[in-house]
């Protein structure tokens, strides 16, 4: 596997705000990612909220939580944490 391979994960919509659907998407997503041996990005986005900036402090908390860590000025990034080689050939 590539040392520098990612995914960028564009937007995270659970439906239903505090439905725990979201922490579960990502809770997968962190998984296969860990499974893969690659990195995730995220660009919080507050936009959709009323208070847009109030919204993106929680939404860089809530990466947090997760692993990610500030990577620029506007991303976040989680490296694998276990890296493995997966034969998908069989």
């Amino acid at each position: 596997m590539n040392a520098d391979a990612s995914i960028q994960i564009i937007r995270i919509l659970s439906g239903e705000e505090g439905s725990g659907a979201g922490g579960r998407a990502m809770e997968a997503a962190v998984a296969l990612a860990d499974q893969l041996g690659v990195a995730l990005q995220v660009s919080p986005d507050g936009s959709y909220y009323d208070d847009e900036a109030c919204a993106e402090v929680w939404l860089r908390k809530w990466y947090d939580g997760f692993g990610f860590d500030p990577h620029g000025a506007f991303e976040m990034r989680r490296e694998a944490s276990r890296p493995h080689h997966l034969d998908i050939t069989t």
